[in-house]
């Protein structure tokens, strides 16, 4: 009887720690659509307007890159083709340290902006 009991603990434990993951997985990527959706509807003047707004989002209020990280990606962006604000938000989703694969972050970060 303790071994089975055992077991079914042990099996709740794993569980419960891979719906925390996906819970956790899902805060970030939820947390990231809306802060770029955001900034994205809520901005006029197109991708040079939204870099400050970026850098306010993520450098000030969220802590998700340093300032020199921020000037790092809006050299990048510059310089790539495309939308100066999709370049950035791709860059930050890239970046961003989660639990959350890479590939998830930056597909949802270009949606979003």
């Amino acid at each position: 009887m303790g071994v089975a009991r055992t077991t079914v603990t042990a099996m709740y434990d794993n569980a419960r720690k891979k719906i925390a993951k996906v819970l956790v997985e899902a805060i970030v990527l939820i947390d990231l659509f809306l802060t770029f959706a955001k900034i994205g509807i809520f901005t006029f003047g197109g991708g040079y307007a939204m870099i400050s707004l970026i850098e306010n989002a993520c450098v000030d209020n969220k802590k998700w890159i340093t300032h020199d990280e921020m000037m790092n990606i809006t050299v990048i962006a510059e310089s790539t083709p495309g939308s100066i604000a999709i370049n950035c938000a791709t860059y930050v989703g890239y970046e961003l340290p989660s639990p959350t694969p890479r590939r998830k972050r930056f597909l949802l970060c270009r949606m979003a902006a």
